[in-house]
């Protein structure tokens, strides 16, 4: 891997200089620095159709499947403590092409597929779809550190003047455990002015299906199971890209090509 796609790696929190971009959007330097690269969500069958259908849904981080850091979050942004008024929708990609880890992480038994998308693609797509007026994307790299340091700067932001805390809040959401580093994320979050009631997920319409480059199938599914879902989004839905079965876990006597 490119030394500048590699996981970032931190020994303390700190704040970052979002940078403008677009209409509504403001971007870490460290993602501006990776425009020349596609990133990747790992996503359900039904999370796909969703994105097929321009419905791109971001989760609160109660949400996380991790519970270490869903906890972490709550210590913040949980009811009554001291960011509970600017709770976070996040959306997560990868850097990182293909892995074993990603695969077996994110599958289950209905499968998953993997979404390229050219990052810049990305950020317009985000740019041109339908945000309610008081939604500002914020769009960062994950830093990966160890997970005693994370706890140690989340006490320090819940002691710091509010002023603080409110600036540092997209910030916070970048600090994730160094043995999670294999997942290499982006992070795309909102803070909503407006009350979204209790709802632990809200869904934005209107990102484009061009946006996307191509689709991997899952590779560890049975082989008719990827069959009947390339005939599905290439026949059925007729998506405008490619869609192939993974060859992460093909013998290598079957690789004809470099699908993984």
């Amino acid at each position: 891997m490119k030394a500048d796609r590699r996981p970032l790696y931190a020994d303390q929190f700190s704040s970052i200089k979002w940078e403008k971009h677009g209409t509504r959007l403001r971007l870490d330097p460290e993602v501006t620095a990776l425009f020349k690269y596609s990133v990747y969500r790992y996503a359900t069958i039904a999370e796909a159709l969703a994105l097929l259908d321009g419905q791109m849904t971001f989760a609160t981080p109660s949400k996380w499947q991790d519970k270490y850091e869903s906890h972490l979050a709550d210590q913040l942004f949980a009811a009554g403590k001291p960011l509970s008024k600017a709770v976070p929708f996040v959306k997560c990609f990868s850097v990182d092409y293909s892995s074993e880890a990603m695969w077996r992480t994110y599958s289950g038994p209905g499968g998953i597929v993997r979404m390229s998308i050219k990052l810049p693609d990305l950020i317009a797509g985000l740019d041109q779809s339908e945000l309610p007026k008081d939604i500002e994307l914020y769009v960062g790299r994950v830093r990966y550190m160890e997970p005693k340091k994370i706890r140690t700067e989340i006490d320090a932001l819940k002691k710091s003047s509010s002023s603080v805390r409110r600036a540092s809040t997209m910030a916070a959401l970048l600090m994730k455990r160094q043995g999670f580093s294999f997942e290499n994320e982006i992070r795309i979050a909102f803070t909503p002015r407006a009350k979204r009631g209790s709802s632990s997920s809200f869904s934005v319409q209107g990102f484009p299906i061009t946006a996307m480059s191509r689709m991997l199938l899952d590779p560890y599914l049975p082989e008719w199971q990827t069959e009947e879902l390339k005939k599905l989004f290439k026949m059925r839905l007729a998506v405008p890209f490619k869609v192939h079965r993974s060859s992460f876990n093909a013998h290598p006597v079957d690789l004809e090509d470099h699908r993984a």
